[in-house]
């Protein structure tokens, strides 16, 4: 399947209703609120609705209603930044926005009550777009934590999560280094970081500071790999110009894992939140499910059905989605810093994600 000409929506609705008989077939845990909804009924049918409708409303909440029969559930890091903006750019009267797109865009959805959200979402032409989750946990990981004083909303993130990371999963021994290599980091900076950088800068340097009780080749080897790596991750920009006191702020992606592993799902930030859980796949039925793997062909064909239902204006246009930033080459290196147990470990997190949507 090479181009739109072999893709049709009734395609992309197949994938919908393949995800609805897995949801059937082997249904996921329940949200905590329709568990106790569920566990209520017996005991007062009032506070049982209720609960049902907190759930409701929390999904009313997460999901955006346009005035054209078009229900959109804006998965984080799988395009939805694009798909803001260019809705947003239906409406003359809007101001184009830079940041906060989806906030912006809401002001242009119809309310919908909890109690009707089910119905509007069978009712219309609702979708999502899917991702693989490991490769959707690298994109989030590297676009709100990795280098959090350089994002809009980096200390935002920094603050509810980089921070309690770093203080929770970041090895003492650890602690240590980055403070040595901090305090020494005139010598990095101007030796290691140059271009010809190489472990024999890091051995001559490692001679000027004490490591307590450590094996000096194995630091030497840490320090070459930790300034390679930060060096590669920072593209064009110089590792040298990064304040010394952002250099080892934020939580590395083993200790970004590592919170993963020791914290429930369902509290994860909807940035790494699973897709099947964020939109809730098995308590509303979607007619239309995307693929980002193949996104741009999935994308027009999709256009297009909804042009031709008078769902979308005419003028409508979605710009090219930027899927060089976090490739798959990328994600490798990322999960190459992982052991196999820990790698199957946080593909446990995510089997559910794995399981409906099709992904190995």
């Amino acid at each position: 399947m090479s181009g739109p000409e072999f893709l049709n929506a009734s395609y992309l609705r197949s994938r919908a209703d393949d995800v609805w008989r897995r949801c059937r077939s082997r249904p996921p845990p329940q949200p905590e609120l329709l568990i106790r909804a569920s566990e209520m009924k017996n005991v007062s049918h009032q506070m049982s609705s209720i609960l049902e409708m907190q759930f409701f409303k929390q999904l009313s909440s997460s999901l955006i209603f346009l005035n054209n029969n078009l229900t959109w559930c804006p998965v984080p890091k799988v395009a939805s930044s694009s798909w803001a903006r260019a809705l947003l750019g239906l409406d003359p009267g809007l101001a184009p926005a830079k940041l906060f797109l989806q906030a912006t865009l809401r002001t242009l959805t119809r309310p919908v009550k909890p109690e009707a959200v089910s119905k509007a979402v069978r009712s219309s032409a609702s979708f999502l777009i899917v991702r693989h989750p490991l490769h959707r946990v690298v994109s989030a990981y590297r676009n709100k934590l990795e280098l959090s004083y350089a994002a809009h909303d980096g200390e935002y993130f920094y603050k509810n999560y980089g921070s309690l990371i770093v203080n929770k999963h970041r090895e003492m021994e650890d602690v240590h280094l980055y403070k040595q290599i901090e305090a020494h980091w005139d010598d990095f900076s101007n030796s290691f970081l140059s271009v010809s950088g190489s472990k024999d800068n890091a051995a001559q340097i490692t001679t000027r500071v004490s490591f307590k009780g450590a094996n000096r080749t194995n630091i030497e080897q840490k320090i070459f790999g930790i300034l390679k790596w930060k060096q590669g991750i920072l593209d064009s920009k110089k590792l040298h110009e990064i304040p010394k006191e952002y250099l080892f702020r934020d939580p590395t992606f083993p200790e970004f894992v590592q919170y993963l592993l020791a914290t429930d799902i369902e509290k994860y930030d909807e940035h790494w939140k699973p897709i099947y859980l964020y939109c809730h796949v098995c308590q509303v039925r979607y007619k239309y499910i995307i693929s980002y793997e193949n996104l741009q062909d999935e994308v027009s064909a999709f256009i297009k059905h909804l042009k031709v239902q008078g769902i979308l204006a005419q003028k409508f246009c979605l710009s090219n989605e930027n899927q060089s930033g976090t490739s798959a080459d990328v994600v490798q290196r990322y999960l190459s810093l992982l052991s196999a147990e820990t790698r199957r470990k946080l593909k446990q997190k995510y089997e559910r994600d794995f399981d409906l949507f099709g992904y190995t």
